[in-house]
């Protein structure tokens, strides 16, 4: 920032040497992530903080992720259906290589492409699955969640932080936060009257 002539401090949070808690936090005005995966908590606890997010825009964090893959389109790992037991579901018994081999391409049920992709997949294969990772990084709060500030190179970054309207975007992040809190309410209440109603309900002979 100094370089580039403007009033901003910026604070690598590995030179802390510690976790900061939510007061220290607190006392920063915005913040720059750089995603290593499709779903951050520290994304989310900034955002419910209304604290302005500024994330690479698209073409820049697919850049990012084939350098260093984000974990969850990296891991692999096995789909288990509703059946009793695994040897039902036809998963492999533990210590199996074969049980952490990614689904099948029909996942979830053979015979049926639900999705455009399937989420398991490996991001560090060649060629590099750019259409998958372009597919659910859609899904990610960094794109869904409004308020969210993005950038193409290190001197946008900066131009956008000192130029800004940080009062304005921290007001559409709280507008959109309670309305999560009370849709996620509601949602949670619905779930809990059906188990107690569940609960309640004497069981058959």
């Amino acid at each position: 920032a100094e370089l580039y002539g403007l009033p901003l401090q910026c604070v690598l949070q590995q030179e802390l040497g510690a976790y900061l808690s939510y007061e220290d936090l607190s006392a920063f005005r915005a913040v720059v992530i750089f995603p290593q995966d499709l779903g951050l908590h520290k994304f989310t606890e900034h955002y419910a903080m209304a604290m302005p997010i500024w994330v690479p825009g698209k073409e820049w964090a697919y850049r990012l992720q084939m350098i260093i893959p984000w974990g969850m389109v990296s891991y692999s790992g096995s789909w288990r259906s509703n059946a009793a037991s695994d040897e039902e579901a036809g998963v492999p018994p533990p210590g199996d290589p074969a049980r952490l081999l990614a689904p099948s391409e029909d996942w979830p049920r053979p015979g049926s492409r639900d999705l455009a992709h399937p989420p398991y997949f490996n991001a560090q294969s060649a060629p590099y699955p750019l259409t998958k990772v372009a597919f659910w990084y859609e899904f990610s709060e960094f794109i869904s969640f409004p308020g969210v500030q993005t950038f193409d190179s290190v001197p946008a970054m900066l131009s956008g932080l000192a130029g800004a309207d940080l009062f304005k975007i921290s007001g559409a992040m709280r507008l959109y936060r309670a309305e999560l809190w009370r849709t996620t309410r509601a949602v949670y209440a619905a779930a809990a009257s059906e188990l107690a109603v569940a609960v309640a309900t004497p069981l058959g002979p």
